[in-house]
């Protein structure tokens, strides 16, 4: 009988001593390496909040090619690759429009490609290719000075604001 109840006490003792906090929670570093080796298999961007914006920036101007990332199904277009730094950008766009709508599983457009906001310069051959430095170079400095300028601000101003409002650009 005394084993009997040494046994009902050691093992939830056991059990609650080995137990530790599982976080679900995908990490930046851990996301950015996956994308960078093209191991990411999830379909969607993980579920970052305002609180991973200062690392995610950290990476916005990584010119690593990925190949293997999550992609909007809605888009009839199929980019094959894109720049690390401009998918960052994306993901950040991600969280500003997941906190303004309140859906967590939602892409923040088509694709993750910049294009022209006015529509002319983009239906007169607009090549990406061409542009893309410029429009990365351009997307970079509006994201981070938007988050830089404003996030000690009310979050949901700051997510109101569309940090390439006063760029040539828009996300596809």
């Amino acid at each position: 009988m005394r084993t009997l109840k040494l046994f009902f006490v050691l093992i939830p003792l056991v059990a609650l001593i080995s137990c530790e906090k599982q976080d679900d929670r995908l990490s930046v570093e851990k996301f950015v390496r996956l994308l960078k080796t093209n191991k990411y298999e999830n379909t969607k961007i993980p579920a970052f909040t305002y609180t991973d914006i200062d690392k995610l920036l950290e990476y916005r101007d990584a010119k690593n090619i990925i190949r293997k990332y999550p992609r909007n199904d809605l888009s009839s277009a199929f980019h094959v690759e894109t720049e690390l730094g401009i998918y960052i950008l994306w993901a950040i766009e991600a969280i500003r429009i997941r906190t303004i709508t309140g859906y967590a599983e939602m892409f923040p457009s088509l694709e993750p490609l910049l294009i022209p906001r006015n529509q002319e310069d983009f239906e007169l051959g607009y090549d990406p290719l061409v542009h893309q430095q410029e429009a990365h170079q351009k997307a970079s400095n509006a994201y981070y000075t938007w988050w830089t300028e404003n996030k000690v601000k009310n979050l949901t101003d700051v997510m109101g604001i569309d940090p390439l409002e006063n760029t040539k650009y828009k996300w596809y």
